[in-house]
């Protein structure tokens, strides 16, 4: 347990012992609260509560809304059981918004922030809980359920309950500050491969995919390089004919980032890749790239702001001549990226512009403009829009000639194309009653 962990855990006895001594709590529910198992409320109505009306010890339960698409809600009902759960943020006391991101070691953090509502919009406060790459569901959920009791107490602390809450602090184990001996210096390398066999009468099916990377990623510094393979094979079979598609997938990359101030950031990257559907026997790719980030980088699980120019110097060796009687050429291409990401109270949303072009002849760009959001418009009503469009002019790997039918209804090449859509809508209201913790999954 960390020293933050320790002072957080002292204060809280001294603020039940505070409360406990104020006699107007006294009817307060039984609240027992462990280091690893989950806190449990004593909801029976004690006999100081006024006869026949426990309601004034039942709004003494803070309303929390848990605002997080990575946890098992479920499991946060069944093991946070000393507080209401709603289903809507603009009923609840406390609004816990959780973000995550992916670490260098592989595991996650999570960021906690606790938005105090109502009576306790004055309390205000972030917790942070870290994963790795190895701990299973279980312990993940558990041990982020644990990290979010941990928030919730200085608001029980308000509230009667508080005069009921037990504290066990486990000193199994002593605790002093070691020095850091990583004999890994920071690397975490991955083995991944996967593969799908899919048969029937008419057609087969083999999909095959597998990578090796190395990350290093520390304050200073990120590292990061993978090699990977994809191959899938399809055959269709009609009438004694066989129809085959072959399509191949590998290369490698690797980038280097180096944080210059909590807004500024230096790279370098580069890729080898080889595509049937793009064409490319052999493509070659690396430059520097510079990104500017208006929100300091350690907010980044809740919001990011970031502009990002690159200039790339590019090798093609294709498979078959290109559109420009091409066989092998050497490029040179920046672009310029804006990406906007943010979750709030009133929901998250994701936009990216994308522009570039190839300096020998600025005709040949691309624009990509992409977002997606999704807010909560007013209490049970949410809306999510998705929505992208793309300006291609830059298609100048592919081949010379006219595309076949099996290579269009297989979709074995890139077609040509001056643009791309997409865009999505969905629409959510949900009313009714909006306290239930009780978890049932039967059949």
């Amino acid at each position: 347990m960390t020293m933050e962990k320790t002072v957080i855990l002292f204060a809280l006895i001294a603020l039940s012992a505070t409360i406990s001594d104020n006699p107007a709590l006294a009817y307060a529910p039984q609240v027992a609260f462990n280091r690893y198992d989950a806190l449990t409320l004593d909801r029976t109505t004690p006999d100081d509560c006024p006869a026949g009306d426990p309601d004034p010890c039942n709004k003494a339960i803070p309303a929390i809304f848990f605002d997080c698409d990575a946890c098992d809600q479920m499991y946060l009902r069944q093991s946070i059981q000393f507080v209401n759960h709603v289903r809507d943020k603009e009923a609840a006391d406390v609004h816990v918004l959780i973000t995550n991101l992916r670490t260098g070691s592989g595991g996650q953090a999570y960021t906690i922030n606790y938005i105090g509502r109502g009576r306790f919009a004055d309390l205000q406060q972030t917790l942070l809980y870290n994963t790795i790459q190895n701990d299973t569901s279980e312990e993940i959920r558990r041990g982020l359920s644990h990290q979010i009791m941990l928030g919730l107490m200085p608001y029980m602390a308000r509230t009667p309950l508080g005069a009921r809450i037990q504290i066990d602090f486990d000193d199994s184990e002593a605790i002093e500050a070691q020095p850091v001996d990583d004999p890994w210096n920071f690397w975490v390398f991955r083995i991944n491969g996967n593969g799908y066999v899919s048969s029937e009468a008419s057609r087969d099916i083999f999909q095959y995919s597998s990578s090796v990377s190395a990350d290093r990623v520390t304050e200073e510094m990120s590292i990061q390089m993978q090699v990977y393979d994809n191959r899938d094979l399809r055959r269709f079979k009609d009438d004694g004919d066989t129809i085959e598609s072959n399509s191949l997938r590998s290369g490698a990359w690797a980038s280097f980032v180096r944080s210059l101030t909590d807004h500024w950031s230096l790279g370098v990257s580069g890729s080898a890749s080889t595509s049937t559907f793009n064409n490319t026997d052999l493509g070659v790719s690396t430059g520097p790239a510079l990104e500017y980030n208006i929100y300091p980088y350690d907010e980044s699980t809740r919001r990011e702001f970031t502009f990002a120019y690159r200039l790339s110097y590019i090798y093609q060796d294709y498979a078959e001549p290109t559109i420009f009687d091409k066989d092998v050429e050497s490029l040179l291409r920046h672009s310029l990226e804006a990406r906007l990401r943010l979750k709030e109270t009133w929901g998250e949303t994701n936009a990216r512009i994308l522009g570039s072009q190839y300096m020998h002849d600025p005709s040949k760009n691309r624009i990509e403009v992409s977002g997606n959001v999704s807010v909560r418009l007013t209490r049970g009503l949410s809306v999510r829009l998705s929505s992208g469009l793309e300006f291609i002019h830059d298609q100048l790997y592919l081949p010379k000639g006219d595309t076949n039918l099996e290579d269009l209804l297989l979709q074995r090449r890139q077609l040509a194309t001056t643009y791309g859509f997409t865009s999505s809508v969905g629409l959510s209201y949900t009313f009714g009653s909006i306290y239930n913790n009780v978890v049932n999954t039967r059949l």
